[in-house]
């Protein structure tokens, strides 16, 4: 050791850096030195009979190389059966350590390798008595739909729905052996056990009774939206009775056993029901508009209620009109109230024997247009055609879905020498090929084409090229024709109430219907506890749904409080409050006659609800008026131009 080391002076002479040098250089080689005694006391350690030595030995006597390799050794050797301590039964293996396959295995109830089958589980090993059920007869599950789609049935896939019309189905199992009856089925496909298509079947919106083919092992189907909530798939040769997919479970399996509404949980609203609410985002508004805007889709409104509703206190109100189901009573179809002035604004603006419109993307789908040709635009204004511009659709992949209702097929359609002729299918059929091509340029040229029948159709017209250079060629479309039905029914009959609503409601709801529009409980105030109100409101939704049908809520207007001092359950507002409520938690569209009667009165306090009603109950024309303009701005349309010629 070179330590202790030289002092230096606090000067910064040349003897003082010499002497840090050489401190420097001593001080290394103490470290040097120190090192070479640990490592000799390491070796010592290793090779004499110290405790390291004695680590790296085993019980069997193997001297592993390194304490390290002696104790992964021993975590890698296999136990012996010697070792094992049996001496009491306590110390032995006992059954209850066995899986239960082992057990079965052991007794021969069982395969030696059994494997355990997916979703099962032996009742034994319950610690409750389990709640049995049946499995449904209807193998359609629509929790688990595919919203806006629909399966090809050419090729097994699933595509967007063009028409937005559609849902399309999971994987269903099949068994090849039976035979299968459909509820109103689109197109639709067969695969087999590792999902890969084998051949589809289009029923065009028909039931179907059908045997799979041999190798199917699953089916996919396509369903109208209206139809899924009572579409139903069984083993079989005829539909029976609807039924709810999943298991069926007896009234008498349940026994004594309490239910709180706690366990339901999110349950209460089924996935299928959060599915549809997600899609039902479109506001009452955006629904209703969507609806009657549709160039030939039919929409028939169905007005249901009681004496406020059929006009009860308007001017000219004459329960003498169109026959009321078979409940004996007829229609108010000439007094003043809001739902005939609803019918005079809906079957004015949308009832068209020949409804004219342009290609709207909102209901017509168009894949492949292409790039614009260069100084060309894909519309042009030509004064000569049927709407004033025509629409240049591009290339020889280019493809038009036009969905469509009604027994015809009409378009108008330019001709000209760059101009393709078009190939016209409906529901998958060709059914013609429409020239295009001429020497001589030609507007407003006129093809219909009658015969398909008044339900739901397909268009697909795709382009034909004819010698024409595919660089200039093109389709040009001016318009498209179809027939538009909207209907205003307005149903209501004074006196009534749900019971009487669910007594009649076979007879009330006619096949033509496609938006049921509801507004009871005036009548009901002192007949069911809100609840019980509210229970009625839930099956009167459940029957309509259950038809594929739309259904509107509307809540009635508000009275004197005089006049619901009588109510023994619920006021007017509760109304409202439970329509809401049931807008919400059934997935149906909601409107309020009662806010805009409310706003009107605190606008203007000057006025009193007796100037708006003539008894403090109905409304007269100025009350049904304000309900009238509220109703038309939650739908978003124009008000009726008043007799004002000031106003344009």
């Amino acid at each position: 050791m070179r330590y202790p080391y030289r002092q230096k002076t606090n000067n910064a002479s040349k003897e003082a850096r010499i002497i840090d040098n050489q401190n420097v250089i001593d001080i290394a080689d103490d470290i040097r030195d120190l090192f070479r005694r640990i490592d000799n006391i390491l070796l010592s350690a290793s090779k004499g009979e110290l405790q390291a030595n004695d680590a790296r030995l085993d019980a069997l006597g193997t001297l592993h190389a390194s304490l390290k390799a002696r104790l992964d050794a021993d975590y890698f050797a296999p136990i012996s059966a010697t070792r094992l301590k049996t001496t009491t039964d306590a110390d032995k293996i006992q059954l209850f350590h066995l899986a239960d396959s082992v057990i079965k295995a052991i007794a021969g109830t069982a395969a030696v390798n059994p494997v355990i089958g997916d979703k099962t589980v032996g009742l034994e090993k319950l610690t409750f008595n389990p709640v049995v059920g049946v499995k449904s007869k209807n193998l359609f599950d629509k929790s688990t739909v595919f919203l806006d789609k629909y399966i090809n049935f050419s090729t097994g896939q699933m595509l967007d729905s063009p028409s937005q019309q559609y849902v399309a189905s999971d994987f269903i199992s099949v068994n090849s052996s039976k035979s299968y009856a459909f509820g109103l089925t689109y197109q639709s496909a067969w695969y087999d056990t590792n999902k890969t298509f084998i051949s589809g079947f289009n029923p065009a919106n028909a039931t179907y009774v059908v045997k799979p083919p041999s190798n199917a092992a699953y089916l996919r189907v396509s369903v109208l939206k209206t139809n899924v909530a009572t579409y139903q798939i069984e083993e079989g040769t005829k539909q029976t009775t609807y039924q709810s997919f999943g298991n069926i479970l007896p009234a008498e399996a349940l026994g004594n056993q309490t239910v709180e509404e706690k366990n339901f949980g999110n349950v209460l609203l089924s996935k299928f029901n959060k599915t549809v609410k997600a899609a039902m985002e479109r506001t009452l508004a955006q629904f209703v508009r969507d609806e009657l805007e549709h160039p030939s889709k039919p929409v028939q409104f169905k007005v249901l209620g009681s004496s406020s509703v059929a006009g009860r206190g308007g001017t000219g109100y004459s329960a003498t009109g169109e026959a009321i189901g078979s409940t004996g009573y007829k229609a108010n179809e000439a007094g003043y109230c809001w739902v005939n002035q609803f019918k005079r604004y809906v079957e004015t603006t949308y009832n068209k024997a020949r409804n004219e419109v342009g290609i709207d993307n909102r209901f017509f789908t168009i894949e492949g247009e292409g790039p614009e040709i260069s100084g060309s635009a894909r519309w042009a204004i030509a004064p000569e055609t049927r709407l004033g511009v025509f629409r240049r659709l591009f290339g020889l992949n280019t493809k038009i879905t036009i969905p469509f209702y009604g027994d015809a097929f009409e378009m108008y359609y330019a001709k000209g020498s760059s101009v393709y002729n078009m190939n016209l299918q409906v529901d998958g059929v060709q059914v013609d090929i429409i020239p295009g091509t001429d020497t001589v340029t030609s507007y407003s040229n006129n093809y219909k084409k009658t015969g398909f029948g008044s339900g739901y159709h397909e268009a697909v017209i795709t382009p034909i090229q004819n010698g024409v250079d595919a660089t200039t060629g093109r389709m040009i479309i001016e318009s498209l024709v179809f027939t538009k039905k909207a209907v205003v029914k307005n149903w209501a009959v004074s006196g009534t109430g749900m019971s009487w609503l669910l007594s009649n409601k076979s007879s009330l709801i006619e096949a033509d219907d496609t938006i049921v529009w509801e507004q009871m409980g005036v009548n009901d105030r002192s007949n069911f506890p809100y609840e019980g109100f509210k229970e009625l409101q839930r099956q009167f939704i459940d029957y309509v749904k259950g038809l594929g049908k739309e259904i509107v809520l509307s809540s009635s207007q508000p009275v004197r409080n005089e006049s619901d001092a009588a109510a023994t359950y619920f006021k007017l507002i509760d109304i409202d409050t439970a329509f809401k409520d049931l807008s919400r938690v059934e997935g149906v569209y909601f409107a309020s006659n009662y806010q805009p009667l409310i706003r009107h009165l605190q606008i203007n306090p000057t006025v009193s609800i007796e100037s708006l009603t003539v008894d403090a109950l109905h409304p007269n024309d100025e009350g049904y008026r304000i309900i009238f303009e509220g109703l038309m701005e939650q739908l978003e349309m124009p008000v009726l131009k008043r007799e004002d010629p000031t106003l344009g």
